[in-house]
């Protein structure tokens, strides 16, 4: 089970009297901190709103994110932070929407905030890797709190020799804790969930295809041969599918391109570009190359490439949106 599994307690939608104004921060009183528990050590959570009750559907979350002024229009002309409003799953009536520009702009919005917050915790305990760095070119001592920190992160990244502090060691491991594009990462949920709609991502949160050998944790494919034994592996919410999908890509030997060629990137001050480093996903699918092109494609098609430099609101923000019901 994830940090945000632990870290849930109850039923997370709130609703306002209609007609009224009430503040974001007065409608987290009916919330929980559900992702105080990320993987990554994050301390200080701003404000944020999680959408989460039995029967949300696709007009009640538009009617938040209307309320908050949250639209990709908003975000690419006016420079807007991303509201801090996470959805839990799929919202009823998605698939069953007849406008597909519509599907879609609500699907980017479902999507979009996750990524920037598994991004930015991963950000966070980057920087803290880079200071520690510092210390030991200069020869200082890692204390051993820091040195406790850096063996959970080296066991979560799947690091070998987790014990070690040195400086081959941080490196190996700022490797693996780094963002993920943020127009890659949509179009591979758009790609994988088709916008949303499969049953995987209906059923199991599962936005991004990961296999899973272990049938009681995934759902079996329709089209699943007599000789195969894979499931789709299927989450709690929608949070843990994003997590689980940065994870494998900061971990797993395929990927190996792909965190080489953002650490270069990174190292040069530049922010990785989505429709470039999908090049090095080839391992992802059975598709191969054409699987790459078609990545390509959604980012380029859907204009995601500006989202390479979106950015979540701060608290200060948050707490000024006014969400009407």
């Amino acid at each position: 089970m994830s940090g945000v599994d632990k870290g849930r307690r109850s039923a997370l939608y709130a609703l306002a009297v209609p007609g009224t104004a009430v503040l974001v921060t007065s409608l987290l009183l009916l919330t929980v901190n559900l992702l105080d528990t990320i993987s990554n050590p994050f301390t200080d959570v701003p404000t944020h709103l999680v959408l989460d009750e039995p029967n949300l559907d696709v007009e009640k979350v538009e009617t938040v994110f209307s309320a908050a002024e949250y639209n990709i229009e908003n975000i690419y002309k006016k420079s807007m932070a991303v509201p801090r409003l996470y959805v839990a799953r799929i919202p009823d009536g998605l698939a069953k929407l007849k406008s597909i520009p519509r599907r879609k702009h609500i699907f980017l919005r479902i999507v979009l905030p996750m990524v920037l917050r598994v991004n930015e915790s991963a950000n966070i305990a980057r920087r803290r890797l880079l200071g520690l760095q510092v210390q030991i070119a200069a020869g200082k001592y890692i204390n051993p709190t820091d040195a406790g920190w850096v063996e959970a992160m080296s066991t979560t990244y799947k690091l070998d020799n987790a014990s070690e502090t040195s400086s081959e060691h941080i490196n190996a491991l700022l490797l693996r804790v780094a963002p993920v594009p943020v127009s890659l990462a949509l179009a591979q949920a758009a790609e994988e969930s088709g916008w949303g709609t499969s049953r995987f991502a209906q059923e199991g949160n599962a936005l991004f295809g990961q296999w899973e050998w272990s049938e009681s944790l995934g759902i079996i494919p329709i089209e699943r041969g007599d000789k195969e034994s894979h499931s789709v592996r299927s989450f709690h919410t929608l949070m843990d599918s994003v997590e689980a999908y940065v994870q494998n890509l900061n971990t797993h030997w395929a990927y190996a391109d792909f965190r080489q060629r953002r650490e270069k990137i990174l190292r040069d001050n530049k922010i990785p570009d989505g429709l470039h480093m999908a090049e090095t996903l080839h391992r992802y699918s059975e598709r191969d190359l054409a699987y790459v092109k078609s990545l390509q494609q959604i980012i380029s098609y859907n204009n995601l490439r500006f989202l390479d430099r979106a950015r979540l609101a701060s608290s200060r923000e948050m707490m000024e949106l006014k969400i009407i019901i």
